[in-house]
């Protein structure tokens, strides 16, 4: 195995998970207003879907269509211990519904094309939570066939004395044909489907709240932020041959923009584990979207778990 921890295994290429800016035109629809949910009139000139509003949106490859559900919006989510926001940051969380009513399977980052817009005119930024109820896979990583549908949290950050005012979605991580919009206040909750009609979602089994786990967590959170010398700490001394200012340099010049991690301890024996990678998508100046596969070796130092080494490839994010 090579000794390399996420420096090593991609230092010369960068990472982040796709921005939702898109490319072209998107046009924002909104429709579906259920009966019990109030409209505006945005300055879009169209009706302004509130929390139970569903929006039905066409995404990127031909018989792509989505029904989309904003189903509640969380001013305030529970964390790990190892999950801080950024100062005078606080995290927040949507609820989503996504229903494939196309004729083809959709596979998507639903964070990727989120974004949260303030009553200050700021724009929320998608955030990386180790363990709490907005830590499931959902914001990173979903395949829904043809028919079916999954519903999850996707976090974020926001000023700490800011408010949401608006949500807005695009499929396939942002690049899709429409954008759904959604007006939302704080704590407002949409009526809840009876649970015959849920779907089922990816459960956070009890190897996903391991403390191996949530420094692997906090070091991509870290990476995400470009909190380099923040990332570094997570490595065991030697991991890499550089030291902490060549390590913050070498991830500078990368141009990283964001990254979306999921693992799953698949070993622990005390004083090491094994983080099989489940889900990792990053995007960079100079390699665009990939995905990673692997898993990463993790060391418990008096107290504190560290990346020991990682195995990684990588592939180009699937059309």
């Amino acid at each position: 195995m090579r000794r390399i921890a996420y420096a090593m295994a991609v230092i010369a290429s960068s990472f982040v998970a796709v921005v939702a800016t898109g490319c072209g035109t998107t046009k924002i629809v909104t429709l579906a207003q259920p009966a019990a949910a109030s409209s505006t009139t945005s300055s879009h000139g169209h009706s302004e879907l509130t929390l139970g509003g569903a929006a039905t949106l066409a995404g990127e490859r031909s018989g792509e269509s989505l029904e989309v559900t904003l189903l509640s919006y969380k001013p305030t989510i529970t964390v790990g211990e190892y999950d801080t926001p950024e100062s005078g940051m606080k995290y927040v969380g949507v609820v989503l519904k996504i229903k494939n009513v196309g004729t083809v399977p959709y596979s998507d980052s639903p964070s990727n094309g989120a974004t949260i817009l303030t009553a200050s005119g700021h724009q929320g930024k998608t955030a990386i939570i180790a363990s709490g109820e907005c830590s499931e896979g959902f914001a990173s990583g979903v395949k829904i066939a043809a028919g079916e549908s999954q519903e999850g949290c996707i976090p974020f950050e926001l000023p700490q004395e800011d408010a949401a005012a608006k949500f807005q979605w695009t499929p396939a991580s942002g690049f899709g044909e429409e954008t759904g919009e959604w007006s939302i206040s704080s704590g407002a909750t949409a009526p809840a489907a009876p649970s015959s009609e849920r779907p089922t979602q990816n459960a956070t089994t009890s190897s996903d709240t391991n403390p191996a786990l949530g420094a692997l967590n906090g070091y991509w959170s870290d990476i995400s932020k470009h909190n380099f010398s923040g990332a570094y700490s997570d490595l065991v001394p030697g991991s890499v041959n550089m030291t902490e200012s060549q390590f913050v340099s070498s991830e500078g010049q990368s141009h990283i923009e964001s990254a979306q991690f999921r693992g799953h301890v698949a070993s622990n024996s005390g004083s090491s584990a094994t983080v099989d990678v489940v889900s990792l998508i990053t995007h960079d100046e100079q390699y665009g979207c990939r995905t990673w596969s692997g898993s990463y070796e993790m060391t418990d130092e008096g107290g504190g778990w560290r990346i020991e080494r990682a195995n990684l490839n990588p592939q180009p994010c699937s059309d």
